[in-house]
């Protein structure tokens, strides 16, 4: 899709052709990690996934990258973040393809689940634009729950993957990524929202505030 447009992810770094590439040891994210941390942040930690996962794109391969934008770019750009996280699973799927690794990851079947995301998203926000009553914050919870199953779809299969590769790359032991202050802020943010949710499903006082 990118190819077509003429768009290009990312550019080798020409400035340090020799530097080292940084040790993938502990590149590993377990995949029952990211249904706890998707579940416990709302869903919001697809987006530090997609950092995180493109920061070891950029250390491992040299290219220049920026994954803080990345991301911000995929969670608020509608219609480039499509193009954004097709190159992001692309780029990863040749990796794995070049050093001669079958893979599961398809680039065209992670748009579609965003694109599914984004929907559920957007109907959720008209949802809550007609008034918070219990009918209207069981529906929303209910898509908020749908929301976060797809995130587990787009990510959990991609991961695993991910992991296959990393570990033909490390040579050696391959260790879980260590948790980063971000996926806590993710969860403590996860967690009030999931609590602001059900409160408004059970408690009329509580949607009257």
């Amino acid at each position: 899709m990118t190819a077509e447009l003429g768009y290009e992810p990312y550019q080798r770094n020409e400035a340090s052709p020799d530097t080292p590439r940084v040790s993938v040891s502990q590149y590993r994210i377990s995949p029952d990690k990211i249904v706890v941390m998707s579940i416990l942040s709302w869903g919001l930690y697809l987006f530090y996934w997609l950092y995180l996962t493109w920061k070891q794109y950029r250390d491992h391969t040299r290219e220049v990258a920026f994954p803080v934008w990345h991301a911000a770019a995929i969670g608020t750009v509608p219609i480039y973040s499509l193009f954004r996280i097709h190159a992001h699973m692309r780029v990863f799927r040749e990796l794995m393809l070049q050093a001669g690794q079958a893979t599961s990851i398809s680039a065209s079947r992670t748009v579609g689940l965003m694109i599914v995301f984004t929907v559920l998203n957007g109907v959720a926000l008209v949802v809550v634009e007609l008034g918070t009553t219990s009918t209207t914050a069981l529906i929303t919870l209910v898509i908020d729950i749908g929301s976060v199953s797809v995130v587990i779809l787009l990510l959990y299969g991609v991961q695993k993957n991910l992991n296959r590769y990393w570990r033909e790359q490390s040579g050696g032991p391959l260790f879980n990524a260590r948790l980063g202050a971000g996926e806590v802020i993710l969860v403590v943010i996860g967690v009030l929202l999931w609590v602001d949710a059900i409160a408004s499903v059970l408690s009329e006082s509580y949607r009257l505030v």
